[in-house]
């Protein structure tokens, strides 16, 4: 057999050329984090509020950013009434990624609302996507669901409609998820809007690391409410993800919001959380 040798520049060109091939991280994937890409698009997360409908649910459509939601929320409506599967999306505008809301109802009327991140790091990333879900407690569509080109199909007990006010607001969101955390938990702060989170994503990790509870949350630019992230992790650290909006309606108000949460699966603390200035504490699973 010939021998072939290589030069040293020869030798650095090649792996320069697998580095811009393949790329230069080879974790697992994960779910909103800040270095790999999950997979998870739009796409997957229609197919998500669909499985939520159930078997033969009707797709009554997706209602572009600004778009008229009427004719949407009253097929939604429509369907509920006759306890029939159902369910349809949203687009919204984002800031630095897709974002969007879903709503379903099932064949015995239960009606779960969803929001969708396409990418949570901040990368401006259309596939590195998270999926928060939320029961909607107590639902009746609303009166003029078919004619309110703007709102959503349902009045929630526990908030987010276009009606009445829930008086859920931001401080409500920051004791939900410290109640994640459980008791004890340290608080390990809250993030203004493009705040440095270093330091607190090193206390969150810090304390995963020991399997002691903590908590934190993070401020972030709305379009018209007030939204928020949070994360826990408690005493068997398990790490639970939040989202808030203040107002989903659009309406603009402080206190009608909506919590939504997704558990964040085999958890691992990235390991320059405590210099990295923007992005989250954890890679996630799924």
């Amino acid at each position: 057999m010939k021998r072939v040798k290589l030069s040293l520049g020869a030798a650095i060109c090649g792996l320069f050329f697998l580095i811009a091939l393949y790329g230069c991280d080879g974790g697992d994937d994960s779910d909103g984090g800040d270095t790999d890409v999950t997979g998870i698009d739009f796409q997957d997360f229609r197919a998500e509020v669909a499985r939520a409908a159930g078997d033969g649910a009707t797709d009554c459509g997706d209602v572009p950013v600004n778009g008229d939601r009427s004719e949407v929320n009253c097929c939604i409506a429509s369907n509920f009434s006759r306890a029939l599967p159902a369910y349809a999306t949203f687009m919204e505008q984002g800031i630095d990624s897709q974002v969007a809301r879903g709503v379903s109802s099932d064949a015995v009327q239960a009606v779960e609302q969803f929001f969708f991140d396409s990418d949570p790091s901040g990368s401006a990333r259309p596939n590195n996507g998270r999926i928060y879900q939320s029961t909607c407690e107590s639902s009746e569509p609303k009166s003029d669901v078919c004619s309110d080109t703007g709102g959503s199909a349902f009045e929630c007990a526990n908030g987010g409609g276009d009606t009445d006010v829930t008086g859920i607001d931001f401080q409500d969101f920051r004791a939900e998820v410290a109640r994640a955390a459980g008791d004890g938990a340290t608080d390990c702060g809250d993030v203004p809007v493009n705040g440095d989170r270093s330091e607190v994503n090193c206390c969150i990790a810090s304390n995963f690391s020991r399997a002691l509870p903590a908590y934190a949350t993070f401020m972030e630019q709305g379009i018209d409410s007030q939204v928020a992230r949070g994360v826990s992790s408690d005493a068997v650290q398990a790490v639970e993800q939040f989202f808030f909006d203040s107002d989903p309606s659009g309406s603009a108000r402080p206190n009608n919001g909506r919590i939504y949460q997704s558990t964040c699966e085999s958890s691992e603390p990235k390991s320059d959380v405590c210099s990295d200035t923007g992005g989250s504490a954890f890679e996630c699973a799924n």
